[in-house]
């Protein structure tokens, strides 16, 4: 289970948008909160589709400028069941919560919540 989370995370900071096809499941419901520096706020309930998660995955650090060997990709385990599990992870851009559930036999991201840090002042 934890393979599928990290795999979600290395697709992003490596640039290898085939990790997501293989741990995230196709009828993934993403949805996020974004915190905008200058207005100092959050802009609300970003939704994502599989699809454009494989492609934010395919360019989103492809410059080396977003992540780095150094990124965090903390990953912490809820609960695991036979069929469902719930974990958090903490990465370079804030924290995304994780439903996973087992599909022939292989642990599926399914839903994701996720929202970025204020910036420490």
């Amino acid at each position: 289970m934890e393979n599928a989370i990290l795999d979600y995370v290395e697709a992003l900071y490596l640039v290898d948008s085939t990790r997501i096809i293989k741990s995230v499941d196709p009828k993934l419901r993403k949805i996020g909160y974004w915190y905008n520096p200058k207005e100092k706020a959050y802009r609300d309930n970003l939704e994502m589709t599989h699809q454009q998660l494989v492609r934010l995955a395919a360019r989103w650090n492809s410059d080396y400028d977003q992540a780095d060997e150094n990124s965090p990709k903390e990953i912490e385990i809820f609960d695991i069941n036979s069929k469902t599990a719930s974990a958090k992870l903490t990465a370079v851009w804030g924290i995304d919560l994780f439903h996973l559930a087992k599909v022939d036999n292989q642990w599926k991201i399914v839903n994701v919540i996720w929202q970025s840090q204020p910036d420490e002042e």
